[in-house]
């Protein structure tokens, strides 16, 4: 079992990693419409990158 399978969330937690995948979407979104094709694949990664680091960072939000 991996350490995300056994800690338990908060409803607030899954809310607020809902929003937050919520917004790079639409960021993503915002800038493929404003940019067109050729910079969507680039703002999908870093975008992807960045909710996977704040998601896979050790402890529950606000302990640092």
């Amino acid at each position: 079992m991996t350490k995300f399978q056994s800690d338990k969330k908060t409803p607030a937690s899954s809310l607020l990693e809902l929003i937050a995948l919520l917004c790079l979407i639409g960021l993503a979104a915002f800038v493929y419409a404003a940019t067109g094709p050729e910079a969507f694949a680039a703002v999908t990664g870093v975008g992807v990158g960045l909710f996977t680091t704040w998601r896979g960072r050790s402890g529950p939000p606000g302990a640092r």
